[in-house]
């Protein structure tokens, strides 16, 4: 019998395939995430690719410059992807030893006004690692002293480290940037012969500008689900047809449960315009907890036991229409275990909004919910 119900799951699958004989292993918090990435980078030989979003010039993101400088003049390959909004603080004069010591630093699309509103509203959202082609990692984190502690000091993030095939699809998606980026091609492959070390069945999907991918495969996963379906994601404003299918969930049985920020945020229009349909929600059933410690940065998802996901995407209508993203799939019930045993803890440091506590609001807050909630379609 397969690890997972394959029939049953085609057509979330669309896209790149399935590969087997890869390892997972969930990075829980910042310090975690970039201690596992450091000891990486260190022992990078050949190649180190990474892409983000944020990458701040700050003392956590120096430390990374460093660390990758240091990778480059011992002769490994280093390609630096940034986008050109979220690492808009890294002064060129910060890259100087990095470009000296001979690695590529590229920035997606730069910050030029006179290109456009549409333009500069388009931005990389991805954020992956991928050294010497057999590890890989993704999540929420960036580089910046805000993923440097844990809560309250510090932003609530989860990461994951993988190894074995996957990490060929990791790296295909960053050769497809980079290319875009405006820099010469690389290779799409480092090895064809590459161990298999593990036995989980994942896969990479990135996002293209534009494609409601993540709606997309939520909304088919959470329509056959018969246990459980349980969503941790930073900006919560769902499409209409992701808000029915957790509705349908939760009003056939399904525990159904949403972990979003608490009153700590970054935008405070995203939280009142995602509150706005707390509402509806409840009365289908669906469970509601706002993490109280620090902000909730993380992103991800399980649906039963045989499906799971994590990366960069959130629940709103920037993510699918303006950003390019990407996410980890899972599919094998060890590894979707790790992630609802990740969510149960979450769940901790979360305080249950119910129904009483949601009628009980005050006259400014829902005033807050319909004004921000006419931004919907744009946040």
């Amino acid at each position: 019998m397969s690890v997972f119900d394959r029939a049953r799951w085609h057509n979330v699958f669309a896209g790149p395939p399935t590969t087997t004989g890869n390892t997972f292993t969930m990075l829980a918090g910042g310090p975690a995430i970039y201690a596992a990435l450091s000891r990486s980078i260190r022992a990078a030989r050949h190649e180190i690719l990474l892409e983000t979003y944020i990458w701040n010039n700050d003392a956590t993101g120096r430390a990374f410059l460093a660390a990758v400088t240091a990778a480059a003049r011992r002769g490994v390959k280093v390609r630096i992807l940034v986008d050109g909004v979220g690492s808009f603080g890294l002064v060129p004069e910060s890259q100087q030893p990095l470009l000296r010591a001979g690695a590529q630093f590229r920035v997606f699309n730069r910050v030029r006004l006179l290109h456009g509103w549409s333009r500069l509203f388009m931005r990389d959202h991805r954020k992956v690692a991928i050294i010497d082609g057999r590890i890989a990692f993704t999540g929420g984190f960036g580089y910046g002293d805000q993923w440097a502690g844990l809560p309250p000091s510090g932003w609530w993030d989860v990461g994951v480290r993988v190894s074995g095939p996957v990490v060929a699809q990791f790296r295909r998606a960053f050769a497809g940037v980079w290319r875009q980026s405006g820099s010469t091609a690389i290779a799409p492959t480092v090895d064809h012969h590459l161990p298999h070390p593990g036995t989980e069945h994942l896969r990479f999907v990135p996002s293209r500008i534009g494609r409601h991918e993540l709606f997309k495969r939520l909304r088919r996963a959470a329509h056959p689900a018969r246990q459980r379906v349980y969503i941790c994601t930073t900006y919560f404003i769902p499409s209409l047809w992701v808000r029915h299918a957790l509705r349908r969930a939760a009003r056939r049985g399904v525990d159904v449960r949403l972990l979003l920020p608490g009153p700590e945020v970054d935008h405070v229009a995203f939280r009142f315009a995602g509150r706005r349909h707390y509402g509806s929600l409840l009365a289908a059933g669906v469970r509601i907890f706002e993490y109280q410690p620090s902000f909730l940065h993380a992103k991800y998802a399980i649906v039963d036991a045989d499906w799971g996901l994590l990366g960069s995407s959130n629940l709103d209508s920037w993510s699918s229409r303006f950003n390019l993203e990407a996410d980890l799939e899972v599919h094998s019930r060890r590894a979707v275990q790790a992630l609802a045993d990740r969510f149960m803890k979450d769940l901790r440091f979360t305080r249950e909004i119910t129904s009483a506590l949601w009628t009980s609001r005050s006259v400014w807050v829902r005033f807050a919910e319909r004004f921000f909630g006419g931004f919907d379609p744009w946040l």
